[in-house]
């Protein structure tokens, strides 16, 4: 997104500027809500980097300074001015048109903007009070302060008040650009508009250099473009530009490629959407964002991208409604469900001493090495240390400062039913290899200098994170099962929320466009499953509770995606394996109805013990005595699994307690009803591939923890059999 002309307004500037913001705080909302999926897929935490062309210009305001009026202005919020533009910008009346005319925010747009923001149900000054809490680290406006960091030269941090630095400036002349700051502000009434004041720090070290830092709280970076040159980070997703244009070349490429690399998913360095399973959020936060002020880069911009292989033209999406069967709704299917809100109000402590599976944590530098001969790739593995922090080191330690840092995490992770003290986080390094396995170098855990003593408190802060994502997600499980009722399945449950699938398409893909578009001619036929084409299926089985349910047939192709995902390869498999395994055996199920249904990410059915479990689907088998049996499945690869050790395979056997706590209920209420809940896992990895992580060959060991193959070809009556 790009003002070109000069001749626009500080106002509509400004609203870009915003709009800029609204895009980096969506990704920061998703990536905190998100945050254990984020890890899965080694997203960092989302940054956003302002780039001015230059710095100091004595005839006109510095790019640098346009930023900072900007963010000043945001913290002032005079006259509601954030919020009423927000309001504007979600009612489609931002002022900002596309070529043709229309607003870039409509409704009606094709390419939705702000999507997942505008569908979180927050209001205009609930969006804003957020941004102030999580991006400016501050409850209220504030004036904007700039510090001059003078042990770091070129350095000025950014701070609302009193509050905590979130941002940093990185030019050459620090000095010089605060004496412009300065002489702007020395008119009462110019510092009042601008909101600013200038401060100093004789105290702290470089922001800029530790902004890669797990614990970094550096949200925003400002500067001039050559003083960056050189600087990598995983983190960047939002860009802002001024004033940069073709002349600058190379380093426009430079900057860009910062934000475009991932690392991805096992470190592949591919997108999600070449891996399978990943929900809708995940691209959200791969997606580099550009919003320019008279920058003249997209032309170069968009041909770097190409080589890059990532698709840079305007998109369209085609929706795809999808149609639920009344009939089976009116079947009460019941369903678990709890009370979310229920559970903030529990209150809880950690505990240092928490039987539970020790953290695993990992501080190895990863390293990408690439071979230039022919031969075969050879990795050599070790058997890296564990390590334990032990005094006189854990005395060393700022417990205040690490005790902040959990404080700080936890409201990012809106875990205000949690309380814990010094004492208590202290305890869980003191427990050792009880409470964690610590992989690190060696130099960590015993430092020989200062700046040492910080990357081992870093290190600490990265187990009690990890730790205490743990605890809750346990004393959560625990709750749940206690708490756990069953509710009738209705047209208001998570699974059905999306009301429709959504292509989205490369506008110059007209192929592809004319092909879905065609569809809609034979939606009849689509939904049935009696016609598809070259680009989408519907995975069409009778009993699944709505249609269609669709697959991406060219699952490589980056020139159309499906929100949400479609069915993967496995998925798509257990459907079809299933309905022919209905087909060929109907006396099976001759006293028994067998509905399905997809159990969406973030929306569905999840069960806790220390991580989030989706299944991919629900089965029911309802009884003629109204008795229900229902089974989650999940069909996936199991190559990066803990062995049977893994949670999400222990579900088959932890979920009986919570069959036991739900029927106990029914008892409690005078129902006469029985539920029944078992979960499979179906391995789309052959048990050749499986022999070194799971460590058997038995069969009899997979079947016991409901473990199932679809290399079998029965896997399915294998399935039945064992609940039957």
């Amino acid at each position: 997104m790009n003002l070109k002309d000069k001749a626009y307004s500080d106002e509509i500037k400004h609203k870009l500027m915003l709009v800029n913001l609204l895009s980096f705080y969506q990704q920061k909302k998703i990536f905190n809500d998100n945050y254990a999926e984020t890890q899965e897929y080694n997203i960092a935490e989302p940054l956003w980097v302002f780039l001015g062309s230059s710095v100091n210009k004595n005839t006109e305001t510095s790019d640098v300074l346009q930023v900072i009026n900007f963010l000043g202005k945001f913290l002032k919020n005079e006259d509601n001015w954030v919020i009423n533009n927000i309001k504007d910008i979600f009612e489609g009346n931002s002022g900002l048109e596309d070529p043709t005319g229309i607003d870039i925010f409509s409704p009606q747009y094709p390419e939705q903007k702000l999507k997942f923001l505008r569908e979180s149900g927050l209001s205009p000054e609930e969006i804003y009070t957020n941004i102030l809490k999580k991006v400016f680290h501050t409850v209220g406006s504030a004036p904007l302060y700039l510090v001059n960091i003078k042990n770091a030269k070129g350095e000025i941090a950014l701070k609302c008040g009193t509050g905590k630095y979130f941002g940093v400036i990185n030019i050459g002349s620090d000095g010089q650009f605060l004496d412009r700051v300065e002489n702007e502000c020395k008119d009462p009434t110019t510092a009042k508009i601008l909101n600013l004041r200038i401060d100093s720090d004789d105290i702290s070290y470089s922001l800029f250099r530790d902004i890669n830092s797990n614990n970094s709280n550096i949200n925003i970076l400002i500067g001039a473009k050559k003083f960056i040159e050189g600087w990598n980070s995983w983190r960047v997703s939002n860009m802002g530009l001024l004033n940069i244009g073709k002349s600058e070349g190379s380093q426009i490429i430079q900057l860009f490629g910062r934000g475009v690399r991932l690392k991805g998913k096992n470190m592949s360095l591919k997108r999600s959407t070449a891996t399978d399973g990943s929900s809708e959020y995940i691209p959200v936060l791969e997606t580099l964002n550009i919003f320019g002020i008279e920058a003249n880069y997209m032309d170069q911009f968009k041909y770097y991208l190409r080589n890059e292989g990532v698709t840079v033209d305007n998109r369209i999406e085609i929706p795809i409604k999808i149609q639920i069967n009344d009939s089976y709704i009116k079947e009460e299917l019941l369903i678990p469900d709890y009370n979310n809100r229920e559970f903030k109000n529990h209150i809880f402590e950690l505990d240092s001493y928490e039987k539970m599976e020790p953290v695993e944590i990992d501080l190895y530098p990863k390293i990408d090495v690439l071979e230039s001969n022919e031969s075969e790739e050879i990795r050599a593995e070790y058997k890296k240390p564990r390590r334990e922090i032990r005094s006189p080191e854990i005395n060393l330690l700022d417990w205040t400062k690490i005790y902040y840092q959990l404080l700080e995490f936890r409201l990012q992770k809106d875990w205000n039913n949690i309380y814990f003290s010094e004492e208590t986080l202290r305890g869980v390094i003191e427990r050792g290899n009880n409470a964690y396995s610590l992989k690190c170098p060696e130099n960590i855990i015993h430092p020989l200098k200062f700046e040492g003593v910080c990357e081992l408190e870093e290190a600490v802060i990265i187990i009690l994170k990890k730790y205490l994502q743990k605890y809750y997600n346990r004393q959560k499980n625990i709750w749940i099962n206690r708490n756990l009722y069953l509710k009738k399945l209705d047209e208001e449950n998570g699974n059905f929320s999306f009301e429709e699938f959504r292509v989205s398409i490369g506008e110059k893909e007209l192929e592809i466009i004319v092909a879905l578009q065609e569809l809609e001619t034979l939606k009849e036929d689509f939904m049935r499953g009696n016609t598809d084409n070259v680009y989408l299926t519907n995975v069409y089985f009778d009993r699944h509770i709505y249609q269609p349910l669709i697959a991406k047939k060219l699952r490589d192709s980056s020139k159309y995606s499906i929100h949400p995902n479609g069915l993967n390869s496995g998925e798509v498999q257990f459907i079809e394996d299933l309905k022919t395994y209905l087909d060929s055996n109907p006396e099976v199920f001759k006293d028994t109805k067998l509905f399905v249904l997809r159990n969406l990410p973030k929306l569905g059915v999840k069960f806790f013990d220390t991580v989030s479990f989706f299944p991919d689907f629900i089965i029911w088998l309802k009884n003629g005595d109204n008795s229900q049996h229902l089974l989650f499945v999940d069909p996936k690869g199991l190559i990066h699994t803990n062995g049977f050790n893994d949670e999400k395979i222990k579900l088959c056997h932890s979920i009986k307690d919570t069959e036991a706590e739900i029927n106990t209920k029914l008892q409690k209420q005078g129902s006469t009803q029985q539920v029944k809940l078992d979960s499979f896992i179906v391995s789309v990895t052959s048990k050749r591939e499986l022999e070194p992580v799971f460590r058997v060959k038995l069969d009899s060991k997979y079947e016991m923890n409901h473990i199932l193959f679809q290399e079998d070809r029965n896997y399915i009556e294998q399935m039945f059999d064992s609940i039957f």
